[in-house]
């Protein structure tokens, strides 16, 4: 997909750190940025420019504990508003679900650390798009996914709970006959119970003469 005239300036301007007037560095990885870019998305890094803070005087940010692909993926996002855009184009291997899962996710708690809902909103819908594509291939690969996206996004946000439920519904019996699927089961109780739920819900509905899924209340004759 070509890019518009605009993103072309915009990741010419980030490749080559042109009239760039601060610096992230990500493990010794430095990207020359620009603060009306990046700072007018981002609180966190909006906060550390103008607080008074060591990286406001030296215009600076070190951010050691981070991966410097993710990093390079937010500023990709803040530039080009697409965060999966690198300078050659897009870069997109569905034949490894599980990579980009692991990856988008990774994005997606980096969005959530740098307050760039934008881009925590792209990261998510991203996100249930994969998973809803993903076959693991064995149950530990697929109980190990699920825990990685129930220890790093919101407890409540429904959009997760709904598409987990999903992929135990659709691997009832794996999940019921192996050790891993039974512990992540108990790990999980909301996601059991709601299961549960969907399961006797449908089989209400397509029971015999339950057209409303309501019981019907039959009244004592008047004597």
């Amino acid at each position: 997909m070509a890019l518009s005239a605009f993103q072309a300036t915009m990741k010419d301007l980030l490749a080559n750190g042109k009239y760039s007037d601060m610096v992230i560095s990500s493990q010794g990885r430095d990207f020359a940025v620009h603060r009306a870019v990046v700072c007018s998305q981002s609180t966190f890094f909006d906060a550390a420019m103008k607080g008074g803070f060591k990286e406001g005087a030296t215009s600076r940010i070190e951010l050691l504990e981070d991966d410097p692909e993710i990093i390079e993926r937010v500023l990709n996002f803040c530039y080009l508003q697409d965060e999966s855009m690198y300078p050659g184009g897009y870069i997109v291997d569905f034949s490894d679900l599980e990579t980009l899962i692991r990856t988008q996710l990774a994005v997606w708690v980096a969005a959530d650390k740098f307050h760039i809902p934008a881009l925590q909103k792209l990261a998510r819908s991203r996100l249930l798009v994969y998973l809803r594509n993903y076959e693991a291939r064995d149950i530990e690969d697929l109980v190990g996914v699920l825990r990685n996206i129930r220890r790093s996004i919101l407890p409540q946000d429904d959009g997760f709970l709904e598409c987990i439920t999903g992929i135990i519904l659709f691997r009832t019996r794996i999940f019921l006959n192996t050790d891993t699927g039974v512990e992540f089961l108990n790990e999980e109780p909301e996601l059991a119970v709601t299961a549960l739920r969907v399961v006797v819900e449908e089989r209400d509905r397509l029971a015999p003469g339950n057209v409303n899924l309501k019981r019907r209340v039959v009244k004592e004759p008047e004597h």
